[in-house]
């Protein structure tokens, strides 16, 4: 039989045994208690946290109640946290566990001392209505009790708020407040703004030289001219585009000949080069009772003083001395006559009241309203003029044309052919010429010859 000593020496050392390979450990109580893994079961509930922010932080993106920024910075913000807090967490472990007799359990219970979150966009823009639809959301550990909006309570259910709102013409500010049970604050303010009005413009149609196709006249002849920057004045605006495009217009429309056609673009327009071209030129190609002449002008004009004279301005041609140096519109016809051409038509995109295009008066002391006389002109003539004598020929910025121009090239593709016969008459296009430009402008294009005879036709 074993001594008493001995027995108590034998189950000593079975408990020191124990002790050191098995789970348990003394409880409070004294009794031998299996070991549990707090730390572990700590950091399974804070990963659950975690993982629950940043389902919730998504499902507010999802749901469009915060920007893309805002979540991003919020995301970081979790994730930074969560990773510090695991860090620590694996720290701890691999501390020693000291087991202690006795455990002391103090609960603390924490006031609330935070406002409730807002979640919501930070500008809205009104719809055709002038209106805003505010969607949010707000969210707190505590029961929020107040939600206002700009000062009116707003309903909210679990968290979710929507109100409408009317958006001044300037567009306005409102604040969004909400409170908790604890009387904790959150405030934002959000901008609501109108949308910007698009303001629908005018389709202009660009002239189209090739709309029609005339056939060739080898016995057709142009002068164009055209001076849009003045030497010695103010600009004529559009005149060197009217110009131009009138070169396509004569050999598509008329027929002309490109090699039939001279065109003088302002400082190729001075007075005496001009009048060189009609002196030299011009009684070289007219062929007498043959030839079917055309002239074009844009720019500025000018009466005399006692209104009897009508004036074309070169390019370098002084307002204030016309007689010694601008062209005597009744000289430019005289000399045209005399070679005899079997026909000659006259566009003149010009007026003589004294103003330019943009309003400008060439003449400080001119009156618009001065009265011109009316000239008579040759028999085979045609004559077409952007307005009366005392109008102000008119630009069409939008075209970015002289608007008698624009309105006269765009009958010659076609659209002054209002019987559908493929050919139009003086009294076609200048009804058409007239009938728009009067719309637009207090002008009135003016037609000086037979409005029966046949001007273009394809």
């Amino acid at each position: 039989m074993y001594t008493k000593k001995v027995m108590k020496k034998l189950i000593l050392t079975l408990f020191i045994f124990l002790l050191m390979h098995s789970n348990f450990a003394f409880g409070e109580s004294g009794w031998i208690t299996k070991k549990t893994n707090s730390s572990s079961s700590n950091a399974s509930q804070d990963k659950t946290d975690y993982e629950e922010k940043l389902k919730k932080l998504k499902s507010l993106f999802d749901r469009n109640l915060i920007t893309q920024d805002e979540y991003a910075a919020k995301r970081k913000e979790i994730l930074n946290a969560g990773e510090s807090k695991w860090i620590i967490k694996k720290t701890k472990s691999k501390e020693p566990t000291v087991t202690k007799k006795k455990t002391v359990q103090t609960v603390t219970v924490e006031n609330d001392t935070t406002g409730p979150q807002i979640f919501v966009r930070k500008t809205f823009v009104a719809n055709q209505n002038q209106s805003v639809n505010i969607k949010g959301r707000v969210e707190d550990d505590s029961k929020i009790v107040s939600l206002t909006i700009d000062g009116d309570q707003v309903a909210f259910t679990n968290g979710d708020f929507n109100q409408t709102f009317y958006v001044l013409p300037n567009g306005q500010e409102v604040e969004i407040i909400a409170i908790d049970k604890f009387n904790n604050k959150s405030k934002t303010i959000i901008k609501l703004k109108r949308a910007t009005v698009q303001i629908q413009t005018v389709s202009i149609d660009k002239l189209n030289p090739l709309a029609i196709k005339a056939p060739l006249n080898n016995n057709a002849v142009a002068l164009i001219i055209g001076v849009e920057d003045y030497e010695n004045t103010f600009k004529a605006a559009y005149a060197k585009q009217d110009a131009l495009f009138f070169n396509d217009f004569a050999h598509q429309s008329f027929g002309v000949p490109r090699q039939n056609i001279k065109m003088l673009i302002n400082d190729s327009a001075k007075r005496n080069a001009t009048l060189l071209e009609i002196a030299t030129w011009l009684p070289k190609i007219i062929k007498e009772n043959k030839t079917d002449f055309y002239l074009f002008f844009s720019g500025h004009g000018l009466a005399s003083n006692d209104g009897e004279d009508l004036f074309l301005l070169p390019y370098d041609g002084y307002p204030a001395i016309l007689e010694d140096s601008a062209l005597l519109r009744n000289r430019i016809f005289e000399s045209i006559a005399n070679l005899n051409p079997r026909s000659v038509t006259v566009f003149l995109d010009t007026c003589y009241s004294g103003a330019t295009r943009s309003d400008e008066m060439l003449i400080a002391a001119r009156q618009i309203t001065m009265v011109v006389e009316e000239q008579e002109i040759p028999n085979n003539f045609t004559v077409f003029s952007a307005s009366a004598n005392n109008e102000i020929a008119s630009v069409f910025k939008e075209a970015e044309h002289g608007l008698f121009s624009y309105y006269l090239m765009k009958g010659l593709e076609g659209e002054a052919d209002t019987n559908d016969d493929e050919q139009i008459t003086n009294g076609e296009l200048i009804a058409f010429i007239y009938k728009n430009v009067s719309r637009q402008a207090n002008q009135t294009p003016q037609l000086a010859g037979d409005k029966s005879r046949i001007l273009v036709q394809w």
